[in-house]
């Protein structure tokens, strides 16, 4: 195992070759373009002023309807950087939302989606992958697979929540 020292020679040798810098500049540009086209096609969504940029270890922006903020809930559209993919979650404004909820989809044994095994974990409470191998060759297709995917999740938390209440 390397430790920091020999992976940061890694990460410098890396850079000067300029790949990386390439792709993560057009994996932000695309989802920058992603984010601002999901705010005008659906303005009675909450969309998150701007992107959050992680560790690269995930990008996401908000994108939940009311319903879901008024419960002190929030939906995420992820880019997860290990494993290049994008995701949707489910996460909760502080932890006594994120402990309620948790304990409502793991009682009921919800299954259309993820939930994450510990209510103490950080991130999300329920996670679903919307598109495994992204296709960056056709942005507006990839655009509306995440689009489709992450209504059809919102959707689901919705009917799910309003049944539960």
């Amino acid at each position: 195992m390397q430790g920091f020292p020999e992976a940061f020679e890694e990460y410098k040798r890396q850079m000067r070759l300029g790949i990386i810098p390439r792709a993560y500049q057009g994996l932000m540009k695309t989802f920058m373009a992603m984010r601002t086209q999901l705010q005008k096609k659906h303005p009675q969504f909450e969309v998150s002023s701007g992107i959050q940029y992680g560790y690269m270890d995930q990008t996401y922006f908000l994108f939940h309807p009311q319903s879901i903020r008024e419960r002190g809930l929030k939906v995420a559209i992820v880019f997860v950087h290990e494993t290049c993919r994008f995701d949707v979650w489910l996460a909760s404004r502080n932890g006594g939302f994120r402990k309620k909820y948790w304990q409502q989809f793991k009682d009921k044994k919800y299954d259309k989606y993820r939930v994450v095994p510990s209510a103490k974990a950080v991130d999300p409470i329920l996670e679903h992958t919307i598109v495994a191998e992204p296709n960056f060759r056709d942005p507006e297709m990839l655009s509306a697979q995440i689009e489709r995917g992450a209504l059809s999740f919102i959707r689901d938390v919705e009917r799910f929540l309003s049944k539960s209440d």
